[in-house]
């Protein structure tokens, strides 16, 4: 029953009581409302108050004004209907947008769940559609937008269920309004990387895993909203900020900037900045690994039983986030165990703080012989076994990439022994020589690429595992630390051709070199696809004041990545001596306090170069 008007707020108390008599159908769809001269006189105000509310209501979608007719209730049609109890609270107040965020993720999951059961080949081809153009309008936030609205909308409508498809289009104009709030303050990166799994998961009929990634999708606009977007305790976004010191924690798109920057090898603001806690031996990091280091202990592949290390890759990655490196943590097959060697049929034994392999055969021939990538090889199955794992545990939250891998020469070492390596270098056929190296090579781009079958990209890109360095597309690092073993002339021969192998087809590559490997800087520097060398600085030494000379030539024409414990004073010595250009620090500290004081440094860091 219309009411007589207060004489507070009188366009808003029209509007709100002709709203409620269409929720209660006391005008059903379709029905013609009465003249505005009879709700004047019903509701006791103006005809210009009634004119101003049903043109609110007619600019809503909710009534339609019919010239010569009147003005009538809209038919509720799903692909048309604006028409809703929570648009007064869009049009009178302001957006909280976390409530909208917690309706999404609320019923978002169970969309994303029942979308990758029911959708149809036509409802993934509309979702590979609205994906595309949300790539093409990413310099418009506005139009990106409502693309990536569409895109919740076209996931709906894959449902198949009616309910939800209207619902969503009621709340259109709110979620609408909230999006672009949401990609202005956060940018568009998390649209595309996510949307991009949800379209994988569903084309895959994976339905706990569309779920979860659609949890991770709104769970993690809702704590960058809070962490990078000053979101009141009400939920709307503050346009001014109190004054703050520099902060510690960078947002996702300064730190794709800044990782981009770095290999353009362009003017950086600071350092490309990632840390490691703890000591230097890794294996002992995780809880899960620690019974297996039991000296003299001949590891399987069984022995790993990867669902219980899952909890020890959770802390990491929760520790490296609440950090707020400018890296990205990597969730790599267990860190510790030598695993080229392994699948290439090494025993392998535990000592107290690492696991390492023992020499399989006695000469270069019989090497040659039995040397092969077997894709059923137990080892190799466990090492996919975790990268499976870890790429459904991430949910797009981190990169998956390898862990410390050897390269072609340790390969060699370990097959063979390292002072029979050399030996069978310098007097062995040197042609049974060269296809071992190229054997245990391209059984090293195997397991890669294996593992990248996987691995989906992380914002586009993909990362050198435990580096924790992101690339905007297909990246590669490798080893040769037994090359400290050789001459400059034999590493040449032997190979350096290996290392062209395996650059080959990847534009983002690096290199890690250990100190005493130096004397063969010279030939890495030939090698045209290397973007990257990344330096150890070494327990033994030498420092970082010794090392400046070398990493100042690296830095000539090459990106560079130092890694080790860094202390403030080493950072001190690295910013008055490098230039900020193509830099990224790998820091171990003893503890989060070291880290952070560490990080400080790193962000007030004054570009030097």
């Amino acid at each position: 029953m219309l009411k007589p008007i207060k004489k507070e707020s009188v366009r808003g108390q029209v509007y709100w009581q002709l709203r409620d008599q269409i929720l209660r159908r006391t005008w059903p769809p379709g029905s013609k409302l009465p003249s505005e001269h009879e709700l004047a006189q019903t509701m006791g105000v103006s005809r210009v108050s009634i004119r101003e509310g049903i043109q609110h209501l007619v600019s809503l979608g909710i009534l339609e004004t019919r010239h010569g007719e009147g003005t009538f209730v809209r038919e509720l049609t799903s692909g048309q209907v604006h028409f809703n109890a929570l648009i007064p609270l869009l049009v009178l107040d302001d957006i909280d947008i976390l409530h909208v965020l917690e309706y999404r993720l609320i019923v978002e999951k169970g969309t994303a769940a029942l979308a990758a059961e029911r959708a149809t080949d036509q409802d993934i081809a509309e979702m590979e559609a609205v994906y595309e153009q949300m790539v093409r309008l990413r310099g418009d936030v506005a139009k990106f937008s409502h693309a990536d609205l569409e895109f919740h909308l076209v996931l709906a409508k894959a449902t198949a269920n009616p309910v939800l498809i209207k619902v969503n289009n009621v709340l259109r104009t709110i979620l609408e309004v909230s999006m672009e709030n949401i990609v202005d303050t956060l940018g568009m990166e998390d649209g595309l990387h996510f949307h991009r799994l949800l379209i994988d998961a569903v084309r895959a009929r994976d339905v706990k895993a569309a779920e979860s990634i659609m949890q991770e999708h709104v769970d993690r606009t809702i704590v960058r909203l809070k962490a990078e977007g000053g979101i009141t305790a009400s939920g709307a976004i503050r346009t001014e900020q109190p004054p703050m010191p520099a902060p510690l924690r960078a947002s996702l798109q300064e730190r794709l900037s800044l990782h981009r920057t770095f290999w353009a090898r362009q003017k950086q603001p600071r350092p490309l900045a990632s840390f490691r806690v703890g000591d230097f031996f890794f294996a002992r990091h995780f809880q899960a690994g620690l019974p297996l280091l039991e000296p003299g202990k001949i590891i399987s592949p069984e022995m790993l039983i990867v669902s219980e290390f899952r909890a020890d890759y959770e802390r990491m990655f929760r520790e490296a986030e609440e950090l707020g490196q400018d890296g990205f943590w990597t969730g790599e097959p267990y860190t510790g165990i030598p695993w080229m060697e392994a699948i290439l049929g090494c025993p392998i034994r535990a000592g107290r703080e690492s696991f390492t392999s023992r020499p399989r055969f006695s000469s270069p021939a019989e090497a040659l012989e039995e040397v092969r990538f077997e894709p059923q090889n137990p080892w190799l199955a466990k090492y996919l076994e975790f990268t499976a794992a870890l790429a459904g545990q991430s949910r797009g939250r981190f990169p998956v990439a390898m862990p410390i891998m050897r390269g072609p020469s340790d390969m060699l070492g370990a097959l063979l022994g390292q002072q029979e390596m050399v030996l069978a270098l310098m007097e062995a056929d040197p042609q049974v020589m060269h296809r071992l190296i190229e054997r245990v090579t391209r059984t090293f781009m195997a397991v890669l690429e294996a593992q990248r079958r996987l691995t989906p990209p992380f914002y586009g890109g993909t990362s050198l595992g435990f580096y924790h360095v992101w690339a905007p597309g297909p990246s590669i690092w490798f080893q040769d630390d037994l090359s400290s073993l050789l001459s400059p002339k034999l590493y040449r021969e032997f190979f350096l051709a290996a290392a062209r192998l395996i650059l080959a087809g990847h534009a983002y590559t690096a290199v890690h070199l250990h100190p005493s490997s130096f004397f063969i800087l010279d030939e890495l520097l030939t090698l045209e696809g290397l973007k990257v060398i990344q330096v150890n600085k070494d327990i033994g030494g030498p420092g970082v004041q010794e090392m400046l000379p070398v990493l100042a030539r690296i830095m000539e024409t090459r990106g560079l990545i130092l890694w080790g414990d860094l202390t403030v004073e080493d950072l001190e010595l690295i910013r008055r001596n490098l230039p900020c250009r193509g830099l990224a620090l790998n820091v171990v500290a003893p503890t989060r306090e070291e880290s952070e004081a560490r990080l400080a440094y790193i962000r007030c860091w004054d570009g030097g170069g």
